[in-house]
């Protein structure tokens, strides 16, 4: 159920699509704030978690929403390791601490499911680094709610994530030129419990994919992936987009 006062300051979508900032309130874990784009007839929403910064600066993942917005994705940018305050926590904020920002991403994840412009919307997951490790923790602790999840330049070896409880389709990217990353996520892989799993490996691109062409290229592997799995898109649904949203700016 939704806090009556948030509701009170509810601000309505444009109906032309469009890049919106909103407000994300997390409860117990603070705040965010995510760059929404919700084009017409899209039937699933992609959240990109990144780390920290200010979200319009986050080129790749912006460059990364953008191509899926071409493939008819609508797209969440947010930042799951800001600063906040979990009760359950003694220590919060810091980009090693998996369990906050799982439970930031998860909060997130609610909010996404309950909000009427949104609700529709099956939602995938993709995380980059540390961001792709809280991904497939959140989607396991929300079975039922998250479709797929694509996980770019992981690292299995600092992560400490039971990999048969993923069950979720799951897709690793890595860089060709990242061969120490590429053997790690192949044998992670071999341990994801999914069914439907695989392990992409861009040519030429090393970590942080800044060669030319390669970060493009992991953006149609990611679409591509969602859309293996995707519900068929239903005409109509961006009229939804006309219905109020909580605190978009």
């Amino acid at each position: 159920m939704q806090d009556s006062s948030t509701l009170e300051d509810s601000r309505v979508l444009d109906v032309t699509p469009t890049e919106q900032m909103v407000d994300i309130p997390l409860g117990s874990c603070g705040a965010t704030t995510g760059l929404l784009f919700i084009p017409q007839y899209a039937s699933s929403i992609v959240m990109l978690a990144h780390g920290p910064g200010n979200i319009k600066q986050c080129s790749c993942n912006r460059f990364v929403a953008r191509m899926l917005h071409q493939m008819g994705f609508a797209t969440l940018l947010l930042d799951i390791t800001e600063r906040g305050e979990c009760r359950s926590d003694r220590m919060v904020g810091s980009f090693s601490d998996m369990r906050f920002l799982t439970k930031r991403l998860i909060a997130a994840t609610s909010w996404v499911a309950v909000q009427r412009a949104t609700q529709h919307l099956q939602i995938e997951y993709v995380g980059a680094g540390a961001a792709a490790e809280a991904a497939m923790m959140a989607a396991v602790k929300q079975p039922g709610l998250v479709g797929g999840v694509v996980g770019r330049s992981w690292r299995p070896d600092l992560s400490n994530i039971m990999l048969s409880q993923v069950l979720n389709p799951t897709l690793l990217i890595v860089g060709g030129r990242d061969t120490d990353s590429a053997r790690l996520n192949r044998e992670a892989l071999a341990l994801i419990g999914a069914q439907e799993k695989d392990l992409e490996i861009v040519p030429g691109a090393t970590q942080l994919f800044e060669e030319p062409g390669a970060l493009e290229a992991s953006a149609v592997r990611t679409g591509m992936w969602f859309e293996r799995f995707k519900a068929r898109p239903l005409k109509g649904l961006h009229v939804q987009r006309q219905i109020p949203l909580m605190n978009s700016h």
